[in-house]
């Protein structure tokens, strides 16, 4: 005898709330088939409505399985084939469980158009997609032009959960989770244990969200173009996590980024650009614990904001256990950072091998920087117990840290303190520079200590002045 449906939406809330495996061990079994065993005869098997995975469309098989499905209230399983399915863009409807078997592969039709997304969660609830051993593919070589094609799409939905399955070269995000034209946010929505390779935008990008968790997650070599481009900004260069609200009334509210990796990517590992966001947005909230980065090709993290308006938003982010190995640039790195904007704090980060391309300000592991055209002072970024390892030979790094604003408005509330471990640097003292002056440690924001070095850099800055007249 069949479930009643009722308990199909039961699982899948529990699913949701539950994570999927405890202390980020491996199953014993795989996650898909623990959620077929829970639904036992409440699934459906996409086999039933027509042959499928043998080289042609198989849109419309998936669309009518999906379709009767959800008017059942059953999930869908989709079984492992010869080869991969093959579809155009697919849209879940709310309460829809998709069950994919390990060593499925569902994969573009050629001829997606830039905007065209693989699978598509648009103003949605109580979505699921468990797929270990499972795999979206994309044909980002035929892509030529655009960069909107995105794996898995999140929009204007909630109670929304991601689990298992590797996403293969996008021609734009791995996933994207923001707002659709209904609604400015997605919610509750849960990323486990999924990976994504090759993607010609962000890993992940977070447009607009609330209580939204990514856990054991892992964005590998994101990047534009085929060929290497030094000469192209940063900031245009793919990034494994991007944070960047898409306008005043977005979110990142509630964000927790739990035991992730980035690696190989062409630009930053992990960027948030906070840029469009005002003091009259919705405050920020984001926790960061236990991501890795490796071998970035911009800084492992980044953080941009100084909005037009000069009014930045409020809140908090905690970056805590996180690591930073070889990095092109920087460790981490906060530049037009409002001080009177969210808060930052770095607990117990682990920087090793910074500054590859021996390109950062001051040749810094970490930093706090402003180039010119800044109005207000930048800061409120802490780092406390942090770890600083150069092993190279020679090094490449002369300081651990460095806070600058070469706008000459001021710097408030920027700490270093309590460092566990700083070895390697050429400059053995002072560790750090505070607008090129040489400091030690700043172990609180009102030390006096930094109005005396603030002072000793604007006379040195105005005697160079002189000298060039």
């Amino acid at each position: 005898m069949n479930l009643p449906p009722a308990s199909v939406w039961a699982f899948a809330l529990s699913l949701l709330l539950i994570p999927s495996h405890q202390n980020g061990g491996a199953p014993k079994r795989s996650g898909t088939l623990q959620a077929q065993d829970s639904l036992k005869g409440s699934v459906r098997n996409l086999r039933e409505f027509g042959k499928a995975g043998l080289g042609g469309d198989d849109t419309p098989v998936f669309r009518r399985a999906l379709g009767e499905a959800n008017r059942q209230g059953r999930a869908l399983q989709i079984p492992a084939a010869r080869g991969p399915y093959r579809i155009s863009p697919l849209y879940l409807p709310s309460k829809t469980t998709l069950l994919l078997d390990s060593g499925v592969t569902i994969q573009a039709l050629p001829g997606f158009t830039d905007g065209q997304r693989l699978l598509n969660i648009v103003d949605a609830s109580v979505v699921q997609i468990i797929g270990y051993g499972a795999f979206l593919k994309m044909n980002r070589a035929e892509y030529k032009s655009g960069e909107y094609r995105d794996c898995l799409s999140i929009k204007g939905s909630s109670l929304v959960a991601i689990k298992g399955v590797t996403c293969l070269s996008p021609g734009g995000d791995g996933v994207y989770v923001g707002a659709s034209e209904k609604k400015p946010f997605s919610e509750d929505v849960t990323i486990e244990d999924v990976r994504v390779e090759n993607s010609l935008r962000a890993g992940l990008e977070v447009v607009s969200a609330r209580n939204l968790a990514v856990r054991r997650s892992h964005f590998v070599n994101s990047h534009r173009s085929e060929k290497s481009e030094p000469r192209m900004p940063v900031v245009d260069k793919a990034s494994g996590i991007v944070l960047m609200p898409g306008g005043a009334g977005a979110r990142l509210d509630n964000i927790r980024l739990e035991e992730n990796a980035t690696s190989h990517t062409e630009g930053d590992g992990l960027r948030v650009v906070l840029s469009r966001l005002t003091a009259s947005s919705p405050p920020v909230s984001v926790t960061v614990v236990g991501h890795h980065d490796s071998a970035a090709g911009g800084s492992s993290f980044l953080g941009i904001d100084g909005p037009p308006s000069g009014r930045a938003v409020r809140g908090h982010f905690l970056f805590e256990d996180c690591v930073s190995e070889s990095a092109q640039e920087y460790g981490a790195v906060f530049s037009f950072w409002d001080s009177a904007g969210a808060r930052v704090t770095f607990r117990g980060l682990t920087v090793i091998d910074p500054d590859g391309s021996g390109s950062t300000m001051d040749n810094a592991a970490v930093a706090v920087k402003r180039g010119g055209g800044g109005h207000e002072p930048i800061g409120n970024v802490e780092f406390a117990r942090t770890t600083i390892r150069d092993t190279r030979h020679p090094p490449k790094i002369d300081y651990y840290f460095s806070f600058a604003d070469y706008s000459h408005v001021g710097m408030q509330n920027v700490i270093f303190r309590d460092p566990v471990q700083l070895t390697g640097a050429r400059h053995k003292q002072p560790l750090g520079l505070y607008q090129s002056q040489g400091v030690g440690a700043i172990q609180r924001a009102d030390d006096p200590a930094l109005r005396a070095l603030w002072l000793a850099a604007e006379k040195a800055e105005s005697a160079v002045g002189q000298q060039k007249r």
